[in-house]
């Protein structure tokens, strides 16, 4: 995997947290958007299913890790726990 696909999937990971958190927050169904970033890294390159892994790891993992840290903080908020 190319050095700017470590950015690129970083920026993306960033920019569908908000959008993805909020839909989770109010309907508490997560979506699935690690297809979008198997496609746009094959895409991007071709052939290369280990791209394609770690693509996908550090896109929707990181943003999936996130969207869990952010629901850990709503239940602390709900159940008045100072973090």
């Amino acid at each position: 995997m190319p050095w700017w696909a470590l950015i690129f999937a970083s920026g993306l990971a960033l920019i569908f947290t908000l959008p993805v958190s909020i839909i989770t927050a109010t309907t508490n169904q997560t979506p699935g958007l690690n297809i979008i970033t198997e496609y746009i890294m094959g895409v991007i390159s071709p052939g290369l299913p280990i791209a394609n892994v770690c693509f996908k790891t550090y896109g929707y993992m990181s943003m999936s890790q996130a969207i869990s840290f952010l629901s850990d903080f709503k239940l602390g908020h709900y159940m008045k726990i100072p973090p």
